[in-house]
Parts: C-alpha cells; sequence; structure tokens
C-alpha cells in the first residue's frame, strides 16, 4: 500500500495503471522492507532502486528505504576505490609498453552507467596478451597483489590465462 500510495500522485500514467490493477487483485499487501532490500542487495540492484526513488521524489534515504541509500553509498566508495586503483594499475602497465582492454564492470561503469554508484564491481577486470602474463604477475607482485589461490603460478596461467589477484 505504501508503494501505491508514494508512486500514484506522479507516476506515468502506464504504472499508475498496473498500480491500480495490482490494488484490485486479491492477495497479501504491503511489503517486507527488509525482505525487499535483502532481494535487491543479492541482485546488484539496490544502489539503482535508491537512485529511481530519488528520482520519483521519493524520501529515498529515509525510513524503509535507508538501507538503498546506504548501499549507494558504499556501492560508490567501493567503486572509486577499484576506480583508483584500475588507473594506478593501468598507467604502469602502460609505462611498461603492456596494452589492456577493460572488461565487463570496469568497462561499463563510466560509459554506459549515469553514476558509478549503479553499478556494484567487485573486482577489475583486464585483458592483456598472454605474452605480458609474466610480467604483469611480477608488476602485480610489487604493488601488493597476491595470488588467490596458493600454487597459481607460471604453469597454471599459462593454461588457464587468468591472473586472479588480491592487494593485501
Amino acid at each position: 500500500t505504501w508503494l501505491r500510495a508514494s508512486f500514484l500522485p506522479d507516476c506515468p500514467e502506464p504504472l499508475r495503471e498496473s498500480l491500480e490493477s495490482l490494488a484490485s487483485t486479491p492477495g497479501p499487501r504491503g511489503v517486507d522492507e527488509g525482505d525487499l532490500f535483502a532481494r535487491a542487495h543479492a541482485q546488484g540492484i539496490a544502489p539503482w532502486l535508491h537512485a529511481a526513488l530519488e528520482r520519483w521524489g521519493l524520501p529515498a534515504g529515509q525510513g524503509p528505504f535507508a538501507p538503498f541509500a546506504r548501499a549507494w553509498v558504499a556501492t560508490l566508495r567501493q567503486n572509486l576505490i577499484h576506480l583508483e586503483e584500475m588507473g594506478r594499475v593501468t598507467s604502469r602497465f602502460a609505462a611498461e609498453g603492456i596494452e589492456t582492454i577493460l572488461l565487463k564492470g570496469s568497462a561499463l561503469l563510466l560509459g554506459v552507467y549515469d553514476h558509478p554508484a549503479l553499478r556494484p564491481m567487485g573486482d577489475i577486470d583486464l585483458l592483456v596478451r598472454p605474452d605480458d602474463a609474466g610480467k604483469i604477475a611480477e608488476l602485480l607482485r610489487l604493488r601488493g597483489y597476491r595470488p588467490r589461490e596458493a600454487g597459481t603460478g607460471p604453469r597454471v596461467t599459462a593454461s588457464h590465462h587468468h591472473l586472479p589477484e588480491l592487494r593485501h
């Protein structure tokens, strides 16, 4: 009911019709905001929902919407850390003559999304030439990175073409 009451005054006509139709449908009423947030967070859309609530003029950072606002801030903070580190690493690679291509979230974050808080990222994905793998591993080691899994050495990376590294 809070959803209907909040959206109906200002929402576009097709959404208004859908919400009014939903109101006349028999079934459980109300929304468990905690469950809604848990599901949205698990799917990585909590920051996006926060931005949508703000755009619709709802009290996005208050009451039941507060967890969505906190997710937005946390995602922004984490993504800024990732972007800063990505800049440092790729600059160092470029200085060493190593070409990189950004993949996945790193590539999409600043070009596709309206704001860097809208797309949660857990890591930085780069595509490099296989011949550069050894040099990259050494540069990352000098920067404080260590293999995510013990035993990840040249033989493994030569066959898997994957350097799962963590910075401690």
